[in-house]
């Protein structure tokens, strides 16, 4: 179930800004008592009800875990992945930070990059390069300070903190009270300058209300307000994207399929092996359970929506129908363009190889009626071979 808690969060809120497979590096297990001073890289992920990293211990290389409540108290000598539903971030990360969870603290200091998915983020720290925050909400603390650029697409989001590069947000409500080294551009329904903001370059906003900006803000470049939303876009590629909702929503569908496919196989390569095992040597038991499965798990909700006691139950498996039916294409994915680059004797990366065939899937899928049938056969097959490697695996 736990394997689960990140996706659901990537389900909820799509991201981008993933580095290059050449830059993701090797796994590692956490620690779990203070007897253990240094924790050597391994190969799994580390999965339980909680899960920190006390003060003192020292985690060498990179560090995976997966958890409903994770502390990070100690020091992370490479990379960290972490997916959770509370996170809580007071040590340091020597390396960058990826976070999915539902609500999450960073009060350490990481001295790379801090890449946030998921519900509420709390920035408190420091951060030696960028931030890209997909986040319901997002609030950074005046005592936080990121030292590179910043991109937010959130809800909610208060930025206090001083930030050493330029800002790019989109969001509903933005509220400034820090101060930006450099540019800021804002997509924004609202947007709120306190006497407190400093803003080091041009200050570009689109929003359909007049900015809000306090007479004792600071300004050092150019105010260019765009009343309205599509109103006065200068043509940029970014701006093209946002006059067709169509494209836009292709381009988040197509980004959370690859940062989701990307943590499938990074943290979870052994689940998508057996799954792909699965898709080579029994096709159509793959696609036959696919098709129970995509019957059966909604059918399942309805009956417990139908009782008084199985009511919660009933919440919970819809929300993992709908994730389920959501990711399970990455499997039927990722075994295609695996199966396409070997045929084509292609020397490249599996996530240059992931990302060459997510481009060749989503162009299938516009193509009329017969995109269709496309995805929807991914999505059987995936269904299935996830199930039936999983099962597999546990049984055998």
């Amino acid at each position: 179930m736990h394997r689960l808690i990140f996706l659901f969060a990537f389900f909820l809120f799509s991201t981008a800004n993933l580095r290059s497979e050449n830059t993701i590096p090797s796994s590692s297990v956490p620690v779990k008592t203070q007897d253990q001073k240094k924790i050597p890289p391994d190969k799994d992920i580390e999965e339980s009800d909680f899960v920190t990293l006390p003060i003192g211990a020292v985690s060498g290389g990179d560090y995976h875990v997966a958890a409903e409540n994770i502390e990070i108290l100690g020091t992370i000598e490479g990379d960290a992945y972490i997916a959770g539903m509370q996170v809580f971030i007071d040590g340091e990360i020597l390396g960058d930070l990826l976070l999915t969870a539902v609500s999450a603290t960073i009060a350490g200091k990481v001295h790379g990059n801090v890449r946030f998915v998921g519900g509420q983020a709390i920035f408190s720290g420091e951060v030696g390069k960028n931030v890209s925050v997909v986040a319901g909400s997002l609030q950074m603390q005046s005592s936080s300070v990121i030292r590179g650029n910043m991109t937010v697409l959130a809800g909610t989001t208060d930025i206090s903190s001083d930030i050493g590069g330029k800002v790019s947000v989109v969001a509903t409500d933005v509220r400034l009270a820090g101060k930006i080294a450099k540019t800021l551009n804002v997509i924004a329904g609202r947007l709120r300058l306190t006497s407190k903001a400093m803003v080091g370059g041009d200050l570009e906003y689109r929003g359909n209300q007049k900015a809000v900006i306090d007479p004792a803000a600071v300004i050092r470049g150019e105010l260019i307000q765009h009343r309205g939303f599509f109103s006065n876009l200068e043509g940029s590629v970014f701006d093209r994207f946002l006059r067709g909702s169509k494209i836009l929503g292709l381009m988040m569908n197509f980004l959370f399929t690859f940062v989701v496919g990307i943590f499938i196989m990074k943290v979870f390569p052994r689940n998508l092996k057996n799954a792909h095992r699965i898709i080579s040597t029994a096709p159509l038991r793959a696609m036959g359970m696919g098709v129970v499965l995509l019957i059966a798990l909604p059918l399942a909700s309805l009956l417990l929506l139908m009782t008084v006691l199985g009511a919660p139950f009933a919440v919970a498996l819809l929300a993992i129908n709908i994730l389920s039916f959501y990711t399970a294409k990455i499997f039927s994915i990722t075994w295609g363009s695996n199966f396409l680059a070997h045929k084509a004797h292609m020397r490249a990366g599996p996530i240059t190889v992931f990302a060459l065939g997510l481009i060749i899937y989503y162009a299938l899928t516009m193509i009329p009626k017969a995109g269709f049938f496309i995805s929807f056969a991914a999505l059987l097959l995936g269904l299935g071979a996830a199930l039936l490697g999983r099962t597999q695996r546990q049984f055998f």
